[in-house]
């Protein structure tokens, strides 16, 4: 690839395995250099990663799983390229990663229906609201990502008026975390109620 302009520039997806193969000649001696006395790394974002010889190239391989959580925001990795050689000058290039997020998505069941039956029900003050979450992801087939995150459902107490928040938790063997909530006479007052759930991934 270049050592300068658009062509070396990467784009990545958060999770994706991302491999260089790299190559140290000598010109002036018309070959690859390889064997003992070979040392080709990739620095990325302050991680030294070596390359293994593979018998024909030396392979850098990374994980594009930057510190920052990249299912929320674009992020841009920098990766150095060195490579040395027993008597013979060493040489490095650099090029950069945008890593692109993963959107997510989340699924909401209350009662066992899905969320939008409950904007047409009745309720009443000490029935029972169980609420199912999934949140997931579908790049690169179906992921499950309520085992890693914070699911947590917010809502306002009708007597002190004050936010309430409770944390879903994930099921045992299951892909959706889940919460039980009582309509109970302290919290509640008749009439429209708003509910809402926010999820955040913890640092995987």
């Amino acid at each position: 690839m270049p050592r300068s302009g658009a062509g070396n520039t990467l784009q990545a997806v958060y999770s994706d395995d991302l491999v260089l193969a790299v190559n140290l000649a000598s010109y002036l001696e018309s070959k690859n250099l390889s064997g003992a006395g070979v040392n080709i790394t990739a620095v990325v974002n302050q991680q030294t990663i070596v390359g293994v010889y593979n018998g024909s190239v030396y392979v850098n391989h990374d994980r594009c799983q930057h510190p920052a959580i990249c299912y929320e925001r674009r992020v841009h990795a920098s990766i150095l390229v060195v490579g040395n050689a027993q008597g013979y000058k060493s040489d490095s290039f650099s090029l950069l990663v945008t890593v692109l997020p993963i959107y997510s998505n989340l699924s909401v069941f209350v009662n066992e229906s899905y969320y939008t039956n409950l904007l047409s029900a009745t309720l009443f003050l000490k029935d029972q609201l169980s609420f199912k979450v999934y949140y997931e992801s579908f790049y690169n087939g179906y992921q499950a990502l309520s085992q890693f995150a914070d699911i947590k459902l917010v809502f306002i107490n009708d007597t002190s008026l004050s936010q309430n928040e409770v944390t879903l938790l994930p099921a045992i063997g299951e892909s959706y975390s889940t919460y039980d909530l009582v309509l109970d006479l302290n919290t509640f007052k008749s009439g429209l109620k708003d509910f809402y759930i926010t999820a955040e991934l913890a640092k995987l």
